[in-house]
């Protein structure tokens, strides 16, 4: 269970970065946006192998 709530955690994280990248690089502020893009990564990263660990989508 413990597995799940960080990923889910780092999912929402994952989106907040999305979501504030595409403003960033619309409004051309470029080292917000790298930063972002750098959070948005390290989540997606750490949520793959969180998932991996939780056998989620294992059958």
């Amino acid at each position: 269970m413990k597995g799940l709530a960080l990923c889910w955690l780092s999912s929402i994280i994952m989106a907040y970065a999305m979501l504030f990248l595409i403003g960033d690089l619309i409004f051309m502020n470029w080292e917000k946006a790298f930063i972002e893009l750098a959070i948005a990564l390290l989540s997606m990263w750490f949520l793959t192998i969180q998932m991996k660990k939780s056998q989620i989508f294992d059958i």
